[in-house]
This record gives C-alpha cells, sequence and structure tokens, in this order.
C-alpha cells in the first residue's frame, strides 16, 4: 500500500499558560498547487481544498522552558456542520458522505521542536491523514482536542492536566458554491 501524499497541514498551536481553551490556527500547503488559506477574494478568510487531496493536523504547544514537561493528544475529533440554502445541502462532512464528525486517532510521539530561554515548543503530528471526498460543498469545521499535558510545579515535582482546546473555522471544497440538487 502506498502512502497517502499529504496535501496540506492545518496547525493549531497554544500555550500552557493561556486561559482561554481557543487554539491559535494556520494551513500551510505541502505538495498542493494551490494555495489552501487566503485572506483576500471569494473565499477569504476559509480552509479550501479540492477533493482527493489529504490533510494532516499538528498541534504545537508551548510553554516556560522550565516547566513546560512533555503533552499528548488524549482525543481529537473534527466537527462538521453542512451549509444549507433550504433546499440544497453539502454531505455531512467533505471527509464523509454518512459522518459529521471524524476522529482522528493516530498521533505520533510528541518531540520537542526547539527550546530557547524565553520558551519550549513541542509539536505533535496526526499519522493517518483525512482525505477529501467530496466534490463541492461548504461546512463549519471544529475541531477539538483533549490534551494531557506535564508541567514541573515549584516543589521541583510533576503535575498533570487535562485541557480541551478548539478552533472554528469555515471549509470550502472545490469552488465553495451550493452543492448540486
Amino acid at each position: 500500500m502506498n502512502p497517502v501524499s499529504v496535501s496540506g497541514v492545518i496547525r493549531v498551536s497554544f500555550d500552557i499558560e493561556q486561559i482561554s481553551s481557543y487554539a491559535m490556527w494556520g494551513v500551510s500547503q505541502t505538495d498542493n498547487p494551490h494555495n489552501p488559506y487566503s485572506s483576500l477574494g471569494l473565499h477569504a478568510g476559509a480552509i479550501r481544498f479540492r477533493k482527493d487531496e489529504s490533510i494532516r493536523v499538528e498541534v504545537l504547544a508551548y510553554g516556560h522552558p522550565d516547566l513546560f514537561v512533555s503533552m499528548n493528544v488524549l482525543d481529537a475529533m473534527i466537527y462538521t456542520v453542512p451549509h444549507t440554502d433550504g433546499e440544497r445541502r453539502s454531505a455531512p462532512s467533505p471527509f464523509s458522505r454518512v459522518r459529521a464528525t471524524t476522529p482522528i486517532g493516530q498521533w505520533a510521539p510528541a518531540e520537542v521542536e526547539h527550546t530557547d530561554s524565553q520558551r519550549k515548543a513541542m509539536t505533535q503530528a496526526s499519522l493517518t491523514p483525512l482525505i477529501v471526498v467530496e466534490e463541492s460543498g461548504r461546512w463549519m469545521f471544529s475541531l477539538i482536542l483533549t490534551m494531557a499535558i506535564e508541567r514541573r510545579t515549584e516543589g521541583g515535582g510533576k503535575r498533570s492536566e487535562i485541557r480541551v482546546f478548539t478552533f472554528d473555522p469555515e471549509i470550502q471544497v472545490g469552488s465553495g458554491t451550493e452543492p448540486p440538487r
């Protein structure tokens, strides 16, 4: 079986000290011939892919280098809500014709991306890419991550905590116009 070529990477990030549960996000292209995210034009602000492209998710966490020990994705779920104009609807998900939820179950071990005197950055990447199966449509898109974070305490011990982070842009496939009737 040939490995699937990854067309784009959705990268979410957070600081282990932040109060909010909202993750910052960005999209980058790999072998994708078009930019999957634009701040200009008809598709501004939406993540845009084409049928048969594949997407990988990366989680990047920041923390103070003396306190941040480790992180691990415990659960990752994509939720999609199809756009409708009353008569026409997109499929439940760009990744499934029958489900509006898509689990991301396999993750590489977290690795230290870099450390300096101000912060430590660790990253963890999904191993199984998501494949776009739809030709066209629009969806509200949410990624919800449940993270285990381990940090050092002032007394030199370690403390583990579970945090939930999310983000929710719009995603489009094809032209991003209404699906066919």
